[in-house]
């Protein structure tokens, strides 16, 4: 009978804390609350692309040759192109926007000997599987910035 007491103890202990953790889970899960209140539940955002394309001399990276905004191409950041991408990064955080990615891409491939001496001019990536004996690698030709923010 002293068993049956304290099992009885044991388990009315276990389901009371039960009964107060899933009280607090409830008060502290979001979609809980949004579902009382009426609350949408996803959070949405709105998108904003950089592209910066690369212009090369004699094989090696030159400048940027030009960038855009979304669709909107931006003044030509002259010889401090990095300057220019800083502040314009400043811009968008005051406005919100947060940096989500970079991504490098390339329109084309760089030739080079087998002892590593760059060729210097580009190949379409397309005709670089027909000629042999060289090595290839993929030159990176532009940048895409992206960056996301919430819609009030």
């Amino acid at each position: 009978m002293r068993n049956d007491n304290f099992t009885r103890s044991v388990l009315t202990l276990i389901a009371l804390s039960l009964v107060v953790l899933a009280s607090e889970n409830w008060k502290h899960d979001p979609s809980v609350v949004r579902a009382a209140t009426g609350a949408s539940g996803r959070q949405q955002y709105e998108y904003k692309t950089i592209f910066r394309n690369f212009s090369y001399k004699d094989g090696e990276y030159s400048a940027v040759q030009s960038w855009s905004e979304d669709s909107d191409n931006l003044p030509d950041p002259g010889e401090n192109a990095g300057a220019a991408m800083r502040a314009k990064i400043n811009e968008l955080g005051s406005r919100g926007w947060e940096l989500v990615s970079v991504t490098p891409y390339s329109f084309d491939a760089r030739m080079s000997f087998a002892a590593g001496q760059a060729l210097g001019f580009p190949i379409a990536i397309g005709q670089a599987n027909g000629v042999s004996g060289y090595t290839w690698g993929g030159t990176t030709t532009g940048e895409r910035w992206i960056f996301k923010r919430a819609k009030p």
